[in-house]
């Protein structure tokens, strides 16, 4: 949920049906072990449409490699493909992350390029988000991302 500029409207910014991410760090494979690590995201995110604000649906895949130097430090190359309800429909996202974790405090950071039409041109995306939980189902965190436009959103999470 966000607050207009004005502060007079109320809107929803983004929901996320599915969003998993699952990075293996295994440094000697497990036999049997698929080294790969992986993400996927169903939702739908408010984005500027020209002079109005709508609601873009997708559905993204990614797969890639991760490794960690010590417990707390993630880093990570990805390429998603994403579907979405508005041009381009399909939009491929090569990206490079991190991911750092101590105690209640977690920060996750991305950077990357996404397609930004069918000819070939990309443009430059980045993001992130710093957490801190404040119990083991509650947490409160900040987030930034230049998807479409800049963005900086402050919220709650409640894991049931």
């Amino acid at each position: 949920m966000g607050l207009s500029r004005d502060r007079q409207d109320i809107f929803l910014d983004q929901i996320d049906l599915i969003r998993i991410s699952s990075l293996n760090t295994l440094r000697v494979p497990l036999a049997g072990e698929n080294p790969l690590s992986w993400q996927l995201r169903v939702g739908t995110q408010r984005v500027a449409n020209g002079s109005d604000t709508v609601h873009d649906g997708t559905a993204s895949f990614g797969i890639g490699y991760a490794g960690s130097r010590n417990t707390g430090v993630i880093g990570y190359a990805m390429t998603d493909l994403a579907v979405h309800t508005f041009a381009p429909y399909a939009r491929l996202r090569p990206h490079l992350g991190l991911n750092a974790q101590a105690g209640g405090f977690r920060a996750w950071a991305y950077a990357g390029v996404e397609s930004a039409n069918y000819r070939g041109d990309f443009r430059a995306v980045w993001g992130g988000k710093l957490q801190v939980s404040l119990s083991r189902r509650f947490a409160l965190h900040a987030e930034f991302s230049n998807e479409r436009a800049t963005r900086v959103a402050v919220g709650t999470e409640i894991n049931w």
